[in-house]
């Protein structure tokens, strides 16, 4: 909760009763295979393993947002994967965007700092932007 400044209260010493609440932006490290929700709308979702994960996106929802981020990059054989629902698509450029097909962040081309940037558009999937090397699932 953050309170809005009430400057005339700095000279006559009243106490400003304006509270506002502030939604903190979730910052949830993933080292397992997870599955978003509406609720988690707005998430940076950090990679912070080495194994293989998949973060399930919920059905897309227009305009909801989502950010990837790969803080600990994929071990040999390994793979970070973003997974839209199974009627949605990952539109991106460099993607045949096909429903239900992975982005993923391979071992062999994975390095901290890569990213993803998701948006829905509430009908056909996610419309995304990339950092680093992306594949689509084949």
């Amino acid at each position: 909760r953050v309170t809005k400044p009430d400057f005339a209260s700095l000279t006559t010493g009243a106490l400003d009763t304006n509270v506002y609440n502030v939604v903190p932006r979730s910052v949830p490290a993933i080292t397992a295979s997870t599955t978003l929700t509406a609720q988690d709308d707005g998430a940076l979702v950090v990679f912070n393993t080495t194994s293989t994960v998949t973060v399930t996106l919920p059905a897309t929802a227009k305009n909801m947002t989502f950010d990837f981020y790969v803080q600990v990059a994929a071990a040999s054989t390994q793979l970070h994967s973003i997974s839209p629902a199974a009627a949605d698509k990952i539109f991106c450029i460099g993607f045949t965007s096909v429903d239900d097909k992975d982005a993923q962040n391979t071992q062999a081309t994975a390095a901290i700092g890569d990213g993803f940037h998701l948006v829905g558009d509430g009908t056909d999937g996610w419309f995304g932007t990339k950092f680093g090397t992306w594949a689509i699932e084949s």
